[in-house]
């Protein structure tokens, strides 16, 4: 019976220390539950990376920093080096993706769009077969125009991404912008809890790609299926895609703990009259 007992009490000893970082838990930084983080920065834009930078610091998050792709408007000795920072597993064809962005009439199509999805495709690569391969995540892309506020603390803990979240979630966005909710789902409903961290919803479409966290390779897998395409794409559609269906399983923190600076820092991505009929409409609905 004793030595049941004393079983019992070695495995509890040792569940903790599984769920709460054990003996090797870095106390240097306040999220030692993801394996990385990566902040997307251009070359030219310092002035970005000096502000986001600090503030990463100030809140002790590790970062590694990746140079975002750059096709300058398709100028061929741009895509020439960038197509240098591809991954040899990349299907993108540049000669399709010209004629794509030349003819078809989309205002949210052209080369700043399809650079930004090529940075974050090459960072799901690095996850499934590249330089971050063997990590078990969660790992966290921030772009450089955020303002982070210091709640990210206590929803980048243990606690929150394993305890307080749904199980079954795959990704988490940390900003959006004309979010809508499944209303199928227990979760739209904003819980009776003082804490709003706590506050969330599965994602049915939303914009805005600047700050999310992805639980592990498999759903990095899943991301690259979808996104990794001979054709020109654009982040925003393609994953609404996989939200909508729910091929993955993304919540949204509804009390936002980071936003976007574009009145600061403008945007890398042309203007279209795609996102200024956005504007107009609401920023949360269930519909």
């Amino acid at each position: 019976m004793i030595i049941h007992l004393l079983l019992i009490f070695f495995l509890l000893i040792i569940t903790h220390f599984f769920i709460h970082g054990g003996l090797k838990r870095d106390r240097s930084t306040s999220v030692p539950a993801l394996s990385k983080v990566w902040l997307i920065n251009m070359n030219k834009r310092s002035s970005r990376l000096q502000t986001v930078v600090s503030r990463l610091k100030q809140l002790r998050i590790p970062y590694s920093r990746y140079g975002a792709i750059n096709f300058d408007r398709g100028d061929p000795t741009n895509i020439k080096l960038a197509k240098r920072k591809l991954h040899p597993m990349t299907k993108i064809n540049f000669t399709l993706v010209r004629d794509e962005i030349t003819n078809i009439p989309r205002p949210d199509l052209n080369w700043g769009s399809t650079g930004c999805w090529q940075s974050h495709l090459q960072i799901y690569m690095q996850i499934v077969n590249g330089s971050a391969v063997g990590l078990p995540g969660p790992f966290l892309i921030l772009e450089d125009d955020v303002n982070i506020s210091s709640r990210i603390v206590e929803i980048l803990s243990y606690e929150y991404l394993y305890q307080y979240l749904p199980y079954d979630w795959e990704m988490l966005y940390l900003d959006h912008m004309n979010l809508r909710c499944h209303t199928d789902e227990p979760w739209w409903k904003r819980p009776q809890d003082e804490n709003r961290n706590r506050h969330f919803c599965l994602i049915k479409f939303t914009f805005l790609t600047d700050a999310y966290v992805i639980r592990n390779p498999a759903v990095a897998e899943k991301l690259v299926q979808a996104g990794n395409t001979p054709h020109a794409q654009v982040a925003d559609w393609y994953l609404n895609q996989l939200f909508g269906n729910k091929t993955i399983r993304a919540y949204a923190i509804l009390r936002k703990p980071i936003s976007q600076l574009k009145e600061l820092f403008g945007t890398d991505i042309q203007e279209s009259r795609v996102k200024k009929k956005r504007s107009k409409r609401k920023d949360i609905s269930i519909n």
